[in-house]
């Protein structure tokens, strides 16, 4: 089983059309949870082989599919859980918890126990209305100055843990979100991406690989 996918550790932001609202630092500064998240991506390689990913959490609830080139689907179920806690003073932390009960590929439901954490934290601020299309605080960026993720997975009793860290400078590790909605005790957030390659050898014939993705957030007040 292949390495969970989780959000916010992107960068190669292109906003979308999205309908957009302004907040403050005060709307902003708040311990939140999540109650909601979608995303989506989808690759395509040199020779036309596309690839997708696809995450969805509601009410605790966690369900992510997997499509390969030929159309074949892996799903997987669980749990997830993501606290958020953003600070006046421009510094951020984020948790995220997610377990793995079963999954489900080619007609078969295998049960499997695989729990994964993922803190990261950093820095945030507002950006300006640089374009046309958006204006003054309504999109923020999250730099992320240090990360860390467990993945545990038990075996007939038997557990094994991989653990990753890692540090960055500011600005080398970035996602830009676009305020959807900031009111009240909820705010929520989302951000599209996209990029493509062409390589085109000597003497030889171009050939492009291209990958988009698009995340949305919901965030609620903790109690």
């Amino acid at each position: 089983m292949k390495k969970l996918f989780v959000y916010g550790l992107s960068i190669a932001l292109v906003a979308g059309a999205a309908s957009c609202k302004k907040s403050s630092k005060g709307k902003m500064s708040n311990e939140w949870t999540m109650s909601a998240m979608t995303q989506t991506s989808s690759d395509k390689d040199t020779n036309g082989d596309v690839t997708s990913s696809s995450m969805t959490v509601a009410d605790g609830v966690l369900t992510m599919v997997e499509t390969d080139a030929n159309g074949d689907k892996t799903t997987y179920t669980g749990t997830a859980d993501a606290t958020w806690t953003i600070e006046k003073d421009g510094t951020w932390s984020r948790t995220m918890n997610m377990k793995i009960t079963s999954y489900t590929s080619g007609g078969t439901t295998v049960d499997v126990d695989l729990v994964n954490v993922e803190t990261s934290s950093g820095t945030w601020d507002f950006l300006g209305g640089v374009t046309g299309d958006f204006k003054k605080n309504e999109r923020v960026v999250f730099h992320t100055l240090s990360s860390s993720s467990s993945q545990t997975f038990t075996f007939s009793g038997t557990s094994s843990t991989d653990v990753d860290a890692n540090t960055y400078a500011e600005g080398e590790m970035s996602e830009v979100m676009v305020i959807v909605e900031s009111k009240g005790k909820e705010l929520e957030m989302m951000k599209d991406e996209s990029n493509s390659n062409t390589y085109t050898p000597d003497g030889g014939s171009a050939s492009t690989s291209s990958s988009t993705s698009s995340m949305t957030v919901t965030l609620t007040q903790g109690e």
